[in-house]
């Protein structure tokens, strides 16, 4: 998980993300258990779940000045 550094230009989503992440060791350990028996490419798993979250972010982000407008 360390190596997780959500870089999405909210820097308050990204600290909620990465302490949601930080406190899912379940979860990490699934990932390890699949990178370790092959079955997932962890640099590949480790873009997309970064580029989902940062599409996340966005996507609240976009709709909470639509609320606020």
């Amino acid at each position: 998980m360390d190596d997780f550094k959500l870089r999405s230009g909210n820097d308050f989503a990204d600290a909620v993300l990465e302490k949601r992440l930080t406190n899912s060791p379940e979860f990490w350990a699934l990932v390890d258990f699949l990178a370790e028996n092959g079955v997932l490419d962890r640099e590949k798993f480790k873009e997309f779940l970064l580029r989902r979250l940062e599409e996340y972010v966005d996507l609240v982000t976009q709709v909470h000045v639509e609320q606020a407008d």
